[in-house]
């Protein structure tokens, strides 16, 4: 079975298997939020308002800046062509970033994030009518700010796929 012999709403009845991500060889896509493969930088999971996958910034750029790992340009290649096989679903591209700086600033440093996620899918053919970005700042932490590790945690790529 795949994703894509599945339309979206069914995601709700198979939950928690796994399923093949796009064409091919390629590793499995799980929906209860462990890696998408061996050596993935995402990490998928169902959510109310759709398919979340989320990339952690340290692993999803070099160095903290704005040019994408080529690790996180293979997972976006398996989002990418899940988007081209499913013409029906759009992605939401929702960009985070700890506290550190100001929020000015935070609210940047993430919209430039999540333009450099969207661009790499239009760049492989997704039309910019299916993709939306959010640059979010340091608002809706997931872990505390007080640790690198919790910092690091908030800076994410969080990607809705939904209808």
């Amino acid at each position: 079975m795949s994703f894509l012999t599945y339309s979206f709403r069914w995601l709700t009845v198979i939950s928690c298997v796994a399923l093949t991500a796009c064409i091919g060889n390629t590793p499995p896509l799980n929906i209860d939020g462990r890696p998408l493969g061996e050596n993935s930088t995402l990490r998928a999971q169902q959510t109310r308002d759709g398919y979340k996958i989320t990339a952690l910034v340290d692993q999803a750029f070099l160095a903290r800046g704005s040019h994408l790992s080529l690790p996180m340009k293979k997972d976006l290649f398996k989002v990418a062509q899940t988007l081209h096989q499913n013409p029906h679903l759009k992605i939401t591209i929702s960009a985070y970033t700890d506290n550190h700086n100001a929020a000015k600033s935070a609210q940047l440093v993430s919209l430039r994030r999540a333009m450099v996620v969207a661009d790499f899918f239009r760049n492989h053919g997704i039309k910019s009518n299916r993709i939306s970005i959010h640059g979010m700042g340091s608002v809706n932490p997931i872990a505390s700010n007080t640790t690198a590790q919790g910092r690091s945690a908030n800076r994410r790529i969080e990607m809705i796929l939904s209808n």
